[in-house]
């Protein structure tokens, strides 16, 4: 467990999206696949379970109300939490480290994947398709999923933009970027690990790590990355008027995984070791030092939260991985300090808006000091930090 100094504040918190989703209180109404929502939470909530909690025993009984649920209501092929490829990317996770047995519902996941990804190809957008990427990096080497996967990566390949000397990828118009004044009818591209580009490469670089053949693909990614950082501190978005990417810097945005130089820099870095390019890697070292020596004290952020998406344990989960990529004590400082700014937080009861959500709340929370207290810390694949 993470200590306890925060124990008791996490066994307190732990059950909060628990509790909810079984009694189907959250998402609101107004949301028509509740049972749905509840099987990706309950999923999530077995990964919780296994590697942060200490309660094993209670996976199985997780993953089975996760299977029930999805009988009640049809579920979304995606990583929202209604989405199919939540609860199976959560279940798969755990089969494939020999928690559990293999559900039969993952196969049938593995051919809708299929399915979706040769009808529907490049057209889903880069976010869907890494999304389907993530969830099958957890299933192979079974054969569909294999298959699935090579069309996924057709569809990414197919849905790639030119980005400086390299590749990058168009977003989903973004409510924050039109309000800082991006140009209607621009190509916008979101910098951040939560919906952007950089995700390409994130996956591209844990492909490689499962000897999938993406070289030439993640080098061009790695290559728009560099040229991007090349020009300052990545901006949360960029538009593309046809005169190259512009910055667009909304005024009200957090900085951690989900946007920022935290995620960017680690994904740069992380691809640029992958492919042997150390001038890149040190562009990404001191792009991060930047964002270490400018990073505001933590009483002093006004978007400090305790989660992974913005917070204190997903700054802490980054910059630990840069300082183990990296071997820099500056770095390993950095995360230890986060480390202790999110137990401070928890002991002192600190909650965030949405205290039981996996992304902004305590379960993320909980595995990020469950790591820093030796736990294995594989669970951010599914952030794309490993």
């Amino acid at each position: 467990m993470a200590g306890s100094r925060v124990a008791d504040a996490l066994e307190r918190d732990l059950d909060v999206m628990w509790s909810r989703v079984s009694a189907k209180a959250w998402p609101p109404p107004e949301a028509a696949e509740q049972a749905a929502y509840a099987a990706g939470d309950h999923a999530l909530a077995a990964v919780v379970d296994w590697s942060a909690a200490e309660r094993h025993p209670h996976v199985r009984g997780r993953l089975e109300e996760a299977t029930a649920a999805l009988g009640e209501e049809p579920a979304d092929l995606s990583m929202a939490p209604g989405g199919l490829l939540r609860y199976g990317w959560a279940t798969a996770y755990l089969a494939r480290r020999g928690v559990v047995p293999a559900a039969p519902l993952l196969d049938e996941i593995d051919e809708a994947v299929l399915d979706v990804a040769t009808r529907y190809g490049a057209s889903l957008g880069s976010d869907d398709l890494v999304d389907m990427g993530t969830y099958l990096r957890e299933r192979l080497p079974a054969p569909t999923a294999a298959r699935a996967l090579d069309v996924v990566l057709e569809g990414i390949e197919r849905a790639a933009i030119p980005l400086g000397r390299g590749l990058g990828w168009p977003s989903l118009r973004n409510p924050l970027a039109d309000e800082a004044g991006a140009d209607p009818g621009a190509t916008v591209l979101d910098a951040g690990l939560a919906h952007g580009f950089p995700r390409v490469t994130a996956l591209l670089v844990g492909l490689c790590d499962e000897g999938i053949p993406v070289d030439a693909l993640l080098h061009s990614s790695t290559t728009g990355m560099s040229d991007l950082a090349a020009t300052g501190a990545p901006a949360p978005f960029y538009q593309d008027r046809g005169r190259g990417p512009e910055p667009i810097r909304p005024a009200r945005i957090a900085d951690g995984w989900c946007h920022g130089a935290l995620g960017f820099g680690l994904t740069l870095l992380r691809g640029s070791r992958a492919l042997g390019r150390e001038d890149d890697a040190e562009r990404a070292i001191e792009l991060l030092r930047g964002w270490v020596s400018a990073a505001r004290e933590p009483e002093d952020d006004p978007f400090a939260s305790i989660g992974l998406c913005h917070g204190a344990a997903g700054r802490a989960q980054i910059l630990a991985r840069v300082a183990a990529l990296c071997d820099d004590r500056c770095f390993a400082s950095e995360a230890q300090r986060w480390r202790r700014v999110l137990a401070d937080r928890l002991a002192a009861g600190r909650r965030d808006r949405d205290g039981g959500s996996f992304y902004q709340g305590i379960p993320g929370a909980a595995l990020a000091l469950a790591t820093a207290a030796g736990a294995d810390p594989s669970w951010d694949r599914l952030l794309l930090l490993s």
